[in-house]
């Protein structure tokens, strides 16, 4: 399903997110050994209400605010960076952990300051209570499966479930992705 011009994709056929899909197992594995507490609280506190929590991992531009940890946290979850290192194009990576009750408030990222990148997210423990809204859409995360939004479309995000909700979040670069045709 597309919104907008094309704004988002829920069954994207990215060769990227075919690479993604197909290295579950490997990522799922890893994430279980993470707990609660290796994810730091997001900084950007005015931007949601409850705990989302993020374990960043991988950034391109080493000046990026939260990429002092990301060489130290790779080392908990090496076969997870090794799969991203190779993804042509991935500016950041992190796992993204909302707790029950967190609600990332209504917003767009515009160009993430120069970049230009669409954002995907693979499910890794998700629940039938938590969701987001790209661009007028709702859709709701499944284990394993990727989704790609632009950015740029206002998006928000919920968990009402009582389990964490958690999934592996990258920004590729534009320039970097072949785009599918419309749907």
């Amino acid at each position: 399903m597309t919104t907008g011009p094309q704004m988002l994709w829920e069954a994207p056929t990215f060769p990227f997110t075919r690479y993604l899909e197909s290295k579950y197992a490997t990522i799922l594995a890893e994430a279980r050994g993470l707990t609660v507490e290796d994810y730091a609280e997001w900084p950007q506190k005015e931007g949601y209400t409850g705990s989302w929590r993020t374990y960043v991992f991988y950034s391109r531009d080493t000046t990026w605010h939260l990429a002092a940890a990301c060489e130290e946290n790779q080392k908990r979850i090496p076969e997870t960076a090794r799969i991203i290192k190779s993804i042509k194009g991935v500016e950041r990576a992190a796992f993204s952990m909302m707790m029950p009750g967190t609600h990332i408030i209504p917003h767009n990222d515009g160009k993430n300051g120069t970049l230009d990148v669409l954002r995907c997210h693979l499910g890794v423990f998700t629940n039938p209570q938590s969701g987001m809204r790209v661009a007028g859409t709702t859709i709701h995360w499944g284990p394993g499966k990727c989704m790609v939004f632009d950015g740029q479309a206002e998006h928000e995000a919920a968990n009402f479930g009582t389990e964490p909700r958690v999934v592996l979040i990258l920004d590729v670069d534009r320039d970097a992705v072949d785009l599918p045709a419309p749907q």
